[in-house]
């Protein structure tokens, strides 16, 4: 049983991909409607992200390096 459910308490996740800037929108939609429509009362809020892409260039699918979008487009 999960420690939260056990204590009374309830944890509801979003999926968020950072470098995808389609995906950290459908997370702005997601967090605000899940509040309004009473499924989370937050209380706490983690969130947690960092990058940091050695080898080749690699890039997000909005075509910005991988490190940059999740660093900073994503927040």
């Amino acid at each position: 049983m999960n420690r939260a459910v056990r204590y009374g308490g309830m944890i509801e996740t979003v999926a968020l991909d950072l470098p995808s800037l389609a995906s950290v929108h459908t997370a702005v939609v997601a967090v605000p409607a899940l509040i309004r429509d009473h499924r989370v009362t937050p209380q706490v809020l983690i969130l947690n992200a960092d990058a940091q892409l050695m080898g080749a260039p690699q890039y997000s699918v909005n075509g910005y390096g991988k490190t940059f979008a999740t660093n900073c487009l994503g927040h």
